[in-house]
């Protein structure tokens, strides 16, 4: 991956609960982010968890040293028989407190909007264990190995993004980092 610091290109606040909400979009690696993050979201293979490298599961390890694979073995929160999704323990990295791993190709999802509402189904599940999600950090999924069109993805996921801002209670913001 492109060792490029991710820049903000665009931000956009959503009034909420009667507090700010906030969307950023980011260009650059997002294993190269420099601000706390407590859930950083992903997308994998099903049961695909290696470091390949080129990947953000590959830039993961490699720039920071986190290993999904062996953190996958035990999660904090595992959905993946129902929502295809899991939570990891602490990272032990300061940055980033949380992995949230989207399987996408190979599971029983349809489509991309099916990806995505278990995506933000698992947040909210996240929320109610008390899990940390005020700020969320998101690569633009499928966009890699997984050959989806960054365009399609990024009108489906922004939307997305704006529902679980305007619903969610303890999501503050959400980080878009395209590549």
């Amino acid at each position: 991956m492109n060792a490029m610091q991710p820049e903000l290109i665009y931000l956009h606040e959503i009034r909420a609960y009667n507090s700010h909400r906030y969307f950023k979009l980011m260009q650059g690696d997002v294993s190269r982010i420099d601000f706390p993050v407590d859930l950083l979201c992903l997308s994998a293979y099903k049961g695909g968890y290696e470091p390949v490298p080129g990947t953000t599961i590959g830039a993961l390890y490699e720039n920071l040293g986190i290993d999904l694979k062996e953190l996958a073995r035990k999660p904090k929160l595992d959905l993946r028989r129902s929502e295809d999704t899991f939570i990891t323990e602490r990272t032990h990295h300061r940055l980033i407190e949380r992995i949230l791993c989207l399987e996408m190709v190979g599971t029983s999802h349809r489509d991309l909007d099916t990806n995505l509402n278990a995506l933000l189904s698992t947040i909210y599940k996240a929320e109610r264990q008390r899990i940390h999600t005020r700020s969320v950090v998101m690569a633009l999924f499928g966009t890699g190995n997984q050959k989806l069109e960054a365009e399609a993805v990024m009108r489906v996921l922004i939307r997305k993004i704006e529902y679980l801002l305007q619903t969610s209670h303890r999501t503050e913001e959400v980080v878009l980092v395209e590549h």
